[in-house]
């Protein structure tokens, strides 16, 4: 048996369940995406706010290390920038505060410094951020049961 297909399957049954809440999450989301529709016109300045937006997904999504951070986080509940670099043992410090930065200045993750001695520095999900990973989910489950 391929362990590739083990391994999908593992992850296909462990994850029933979200992918079972993939069409009412389809569904509300159409009919959100109905009500603003209704409320704004189609023209130029909706466009580009719609623009504007993906922009700004992919801008979080498309940094290299990104999406390793994330699941880290998930992993970790709230690591350390220590915890953080040894996971990811090839990436730069300077790479690793940019990327933090970023997903702190999108509202993904929050830094948290501890009063102690030594002072130590805590990042965690927000609560955008986790609904940031639960959108990505899905996605993760569709393209693996869909994958060529």
């Amino acid at each position: 048996m391929d362990p590739l297909f083990s391994v999908k399957e593992e992850v296909i049954y462990n994850f029933r369940e979200v992918m079972d809440l993939i069409p009412q999450i389809v569904q509300i989301s159409d009919l959100c995406v109905l009500r603003e529709v209704e409320k704004t016109p189609y023209n130029l300045q909706r466009f580009e706010l719609e623009r504007q937006i993906l922009h700004e997904i992919m801008e979080v999504l498309h940094g290299k290390w990104i999406i390793d951070i994330l699941f880290l986080m998930l992993k970790f509940k709230t690591p350390s920038f220590n915890d953080l670099k040894k996971s990811l043992s090839s990436i730069g410090s300077r790479i690793l505060t940019d990327r933090l930065r970023l997903l702190e200045e999108k509202r993904v993750i929050k830094r948290a410094i501890a009063s102690e001695r030594p002072l130590r520095v805590s990042y965690s999900l927000t609560e955008f951020g986790m609904g940031f990973i639960g959108v990505l989910k899905p996605i993760f489950l569709y393209w693996l049961s869909n994958m060529p």
